[in-house]
């Protein structure tokens, strides 16, 4: 997510992974839906992971108890990242209120 978000900021180094992407894949669109298709597959692994680990542990409360924490300790982790990345302005990000998308308008750097 952070290289989807930072790519304006980055981009004149080439090492983000959008730009490496859009190298290998001939299109800035394709890299983006490259990236996001890795990020909903991530998800739906943590998801069946999680409760995989719920189910095998769900005899012992004490260690169930620390796997929920854990499991929600990563979600707002990674929630908390994101709100962050979008309303920081280091990213010159702005969201937009049409279908909760994000637009990034390459052209203007920033520093």
């Amino acid at each position: 997510v952070n290289d989807l978000l930072s790519v304006k900021k980055e981009i004149v180094c080439g090492d983000n992974l959008v730009t490496i992407l859009y190298a290998k894949l001939g299109s800035p669109q394709e890299a983006v839906n490259h990236i996001v298709d890795s990020i909903r597959r991530t998800i739906i692994e943590f998801d069946g992971t999680a409760k995989r680990l719920r189910i095998r542990y769900s005899t012992d409360p004490d260690v169930l108890t620390d796997l929920e924490s854990f499991i929600d300790g990563c979600r707002y982790y990674c929630t908390a990242n994101l709100t962050w990345s979008l309303s920081t302005t280091r990213y010159g990000v702005h969201q937009e209120s049409d279908l909760d998308n994000i637009r990034i308008v390459l052209g203007e750097t920033i520093d």
